[in-house]
């Protein structure tokens, strides 16, 4: 085959291809179309259940906008990383046996990872009779500076609302850790569990109750004792309270695990740590407690201790 003849084979093979895409392309439009077709008849004698699907259809639209604009704002949720656990606040008295140490071991999880921006996540439940929150926060590089990535969710009643935030800056303060420069959020403290709060009752401590010692309604001291003695040899987050007598007025002094496996000891405003505690046959020997020194909780009450 010449030349000639070889151009115009190829121009009518290319040709040929052109007119059987064209012929393609109409036969897709052509069904397209009659797709359009069906679908525009269907909505037509089902209109109520079109309307029923639309509105269907809106409302999750309108659930997930919410999120859709967060993650326009602030990107994607990061890994979660380590995992370094979790907070509660709560007014009710927890479980026994629990460490009293632990808010702390999750707090400095979470600070360790800062300081070298690895991922981790811890979260920091506030919790009411009929109200709570919950701030899930996980570090994260972004750009050039360590980031703090937070969703938090709200709830009071039977009613929740969900927040992302951003916080640019994490500092330790004590066992507290604050979070700083936010966007979405107020600034917000990370915090250890309460040992003292001052508007609220002792009942309200973050502390397994052993009982109470002394009193209107005193529960056996033995048993009272021997409860908070084995939470400091052990570093429970228990407490113990202490109803007695002095120059004819009562007073109260509380007794509290802290949360670095200490006695803090409370009466009236006066706030202490002890330096050691000893359980002896005739009861309990706080040592060195403060301006009060040495304060001995007996094993069998007298009547200067009802």
């Amino acid at each position: 085959m010449g030349t000639h003849e070889r151009f115009l084979h190829e121009l009518a093979y290319s040709k040929g291809e052109i007119f059987a895409g064209q012929c393609l392309s109409i036969v897709e439009g052509d069904a397209m179309n009659k797709g359009i077709s069906r679908l525009r008849d269907w909505i037509w004698h089902h209109r109520l259940q079109s309307a029923v699907l639309l509105i269907v259809l809106l409302i999750g639209i309108g659930f997930q906008l919410p999120w859709i604009v967060n993650d326009i704002r602030f990107g994607l949720p990061p890994s979660t990383g380590q995992n370094c656990g979790s907070t509660i606040h709560g007014y009710s008295s927890p479980a026994q046996n629990m460490r009293a140490d632990a808010t702390v071991q999750v707090l400095t999880c979470f600070w360790h990872a800062y300081q070298s921006c690895q991922a981790a996540t811890m979260s920091q439940t506030n919790a009411d009779t009929d109200a709570g929150s919950t701030s899930t926060v996980t570090i994260e590089q972004r750009n050039d500076h360590c980031a703090i990535y937070g969703q938090e969710e709200i709830v009071v009643n039977t009613r929740t609302t969900n927040t992302t935030f951003i916080c640019n800056k994490l500092s330790q303060e004590g066992d507290t850790l604050q979070l700083s420069d936010c966007d979405g959020v107020a600034d917000f403290a990370l915090t250890p569990r309460r040992i003292t709060l001052t508007r609220f009752t002792i009942w309200t401590y973050e502390s397994y109750i052993c009982g109470r010692i002394g009193g209107v309604h005193p529960n056996d001291p033995q048993r009272v004792e021997s409860c908070f003695f084995t939470a400091y040899t052990h570093c429970l987050d228990d407490a113990m309270l202490y109803d007695t007598q002095e120059n004819g007025t009562k007073v109260e002094k509380d007794f509290m695990i802290d949360n670095h496996c200490g006695v803090v000891y409370l009466s009236g405003s006066h706030t202490a740590m002890c330096a050691s505690l000893e359980w002896r046959a005739d009861g309990l020997h706080f040592m060195q407690c403060g301006t009060d020194g040495d304060i001995f909780v007996p094993r069998t009450l007298s009547g200067s201790s009802i």
